[in-house]
């Protein structure tokens, strides 16, 4: 039955994450579709990111008193419905207003899955690298979905087929216990205090803004920089190119056997930095299977980043481990949020290199911020 209960949780962990993602390689497809331009297509997958990096936290306080399991019951169907109603939408301003709805509900279900996930797992590593995989394994099929269907001239199916997919599955959250988040009995002020008065945790939280900015920038841009260099470039080419994300799943299930062979985490955090930064250096080459290498360099480098802050800070903040992956999600789609801001004027102003050259100063920044993260 638990496995029952598992496989439930990281089915809808891919759908949530294919659904989030799915826009994305079709951004200059929906751009021409809504008429819009490429800061306001790009907010599609931002706009959700927004509302999360505010939503997150709150949410994952919210646990403490409502079953997780009410919370999927609820907020899961309302989702799938948002994602048929977006396969109607005309305008750009009723796009983003139901992609600002799905963020309210993204804010309430992730924090929900992690719980469920966490309390039908053996060990908490466990838990975190299936999410990740089946988050890393959505994102994939779900561009790749997008960027398939919408080749092939179809537009409304995409977003009707995830949409459906939800509905369907959401009657089998009856089969999960009513599983309800550990209540933590110190105050929330002082755990907050105690959390923000620490250097290494706003280092870390720094260090993941950064590399989720860099990561989201690029997916978001790339497909308009190959449109505009490659006219005769399809959706579904475009697509493949994030087929390197599936690097994601194997850093992060390497990230464990990594953290021993570095040493210390201060050195892991700088190798990944670096090879973020050589990721980025060959986005400069404008070819297309450089362009397919740089980003699974990226993508892996990300998320064995990403791997590696979340076990340093839920060993050494332990006893606040709920205050601190609260504020350290709130960094992460905040990071996320950004990228089509400041990022994606770069781009509209000035071009694809200014734009690397922008995300460039920020990770050296990152990486000398490194230094203050514990040994």
């Amino acid at each position: 039955m638990v496995r029952c209960r598992q496989f439930i949780l990281l089915l809808i962990v891919f759908l949530i994450f294919a659904c989030l993602y799915s826009p994305q390689p079709v951004f200059p497809y929906l751009s021409d579709y809504f008429q819009s331009n490429p800061a306001q297509t790009s907010e599609l997958v931002t706009r959700i990111m927004l509302v999360l990096c505010f939503g997150a936290f709150i949410s994952g306080l919210l646990l403490r008193a409502i079953s997780a399991r009410m919370i999927l019951l609820v907020c899961f169907p309302l989702l799938g419905g948002m994602e048929i109603l977006f396969s109607s939408a005309e305008h750009i301003e009723h796009a983003l207003a139901l992609k600002t709805i799905e963020g309210v509900l993204f804010s309430a279900i992730l924090p929900a899955l992690m719980t469920a996930l966490a309390d039908t797992s053996g060990k908490a590593g466990d838990a975190v690298v299936w999410y990740v995989s089946a988050s890393v394994t959505g994102s994939v099929c779900g561009r790749f979905l997008s960027g398939s269907l919408i080749s092939a001239g179809y537009h409304s199916p995409v977003w009707i087929i995830m949409g459906s997919a939800m509905l369907v599955i959401s009657p089998f959250f009856l089969l999960l216990d009513r599983i309800s988040g550990n209540p933590e009995h110190i105050q929330l002020k002082t755990a907050l205090a105690e959390v923000l008065g620490r250097k290494d945790v706003w280092a870390c939280v720094f260090l993941i803004f950064a590399a989720i900015c860099c990561l989201a920038s690029v997916l978001n841009y790339l497909p308009f920089h190959m449109r505009s260099r490659h006219p005769e470039m399809s959706a579904a080419q475009i697509a493949t190119l994030y087929t390197g994300y599936i690097c994601a799943i194997i850093s992060s299930m390497l990230t464990p056997k990594a953290r021993r062979c570095a040493g210390n985490d201060r050195f892991l955090f700088r190798l990944t930095l670096f090879s973020l930064l050589l990721g980025m250096m060959i986005l400069v080459v404008d070819y297309y299977g450089s362009c397919l290498v740089a980003v699974a360099i990226i993508c892996g480098a990300v998320f064995m980043l990403h791997s590696g802050l979340s076990a340093y800070l839920n060993q050494h903040v332990a006893e606040h481990r709920r205050v601190v992956n609260g504020v350290y999600l709130t960094s992460y789609y905040l990071g996320g949020a950004f990228s089509s801001m400041l990022p994606g004027s770069l781009f509209m102003s000035m071009g694809w290199l200014w734009l690397l050259g922008g995300l460039f100063i920020l990770l050296c920044v990152a990486i000398a911020v490194v230094n203050l993260v514990e040994c």
